[in-house]
């Protein structure tokens, strides 16, 4: 969801728990316990989703599928606390751009990070 004349923007970040904008950013991307995905419209998170991640567990594949699933959900941005080279190029190849933040601050953190980059004043 990215729509310039209103400034949208949706975000994901793998974050530990089911807390929302609350919650702490994961130090793993693709096997994250939850995925939370935000609508930010103009410069504030408006709706807010948490997923479970049902690739945490897998041993192999992981990052394909949840690259997969946030592609599907209209995801323009990830902000992880760490993303591997993998999941970096398959991100970008699928036109999803990332944001590196330090793990375990909070998401509204990172959002706010993120708002910085997307919406400067």
């Amino acid at each position: 969801m990215t729509d310039l004349s209103t400034k949208s923007l949706r975000i994901a970040i793998p974050t530990k728990g089911f807390d929302g904008i609350k919650d702490t950013v994961s130090d793993v991307f693709s096997r994250s316990k939850t995925l939370t995905i935000v609508d930010m419209i103009e410069d504030k998170p408006e709706i807010v989703e948490i997923i479970e991640n049902k690739a945490s567990d897998l041993r192999h594949g992981a990052g394909p599928i949840v690259a997969k699933t946030l592609k599907d959900k209209g995801v323009k941005l990830i902000i992880s606390g760490k993303l591997g080279p993998g999941a970096s190029t398959l991100l970008e190849t699928i036109g999803i751009r990332s944001k590196l933040v330090d793990p375990g601050i909070k998401v509204s953190k990172a959002l706010e990070i993120a708002r910085l980059d997307q919406f400067p004043q």
